[in-house]
């Protein structure tokens, strides 16, 4: 059973990582490369951090489920995708849909390398 006071260091975690998501959303336009920017990001460091915090499941969730949960957002790229769509621009909506399709999954488990190692 998973401890509820772990909740509170996942809450922060994740608002800290959706603080860090407008930020990149600020700075990168348009907004279908800042969402496939940070999604890609967390996915790279989710696979890092199952990789390298083996030692301690809480902190491994923290930045897991709550700081890297909150940075990432599949929400915000479905909408993004619909808009792409809407507007015709086929090039940069085959990009975004191949970065989260196969991009993210990629980058996960090439930085979580092989279980055990």
């Amino acid at each position: 059973m998973r401890r509820l006071n772990d909740y509170p260091a996942i809450a922060v975690a994740a608002a800290l990582g959706a603080a860090v998501r407008l930020a990149f959303a600020e700075a990168l336009e348009p907004t279908w490369v800042s969402t496939t920017t940070v999604n890609l990001v967390a996915c790279l460091a989710a696979g890092l951090a199952i990789r390298w915090i083996a030692d301690s499941e809480r902190l491994r969730r923290v930045i897991t489920a709550g700081l890297l949960g909150g940075l990432s957002t599949f929400a915000t790229l479905t909408e993004d995708l619909r808009q792409l769509v809407a507007s015709g621009d086929t090039g940069p909506l085959l990009l975004a849909f191949a970065a989260a399709v196969i991009g993210c999954p990629a980058v996960f488990l090439l930085a979580r390398g092989r279980p055990g190692e």
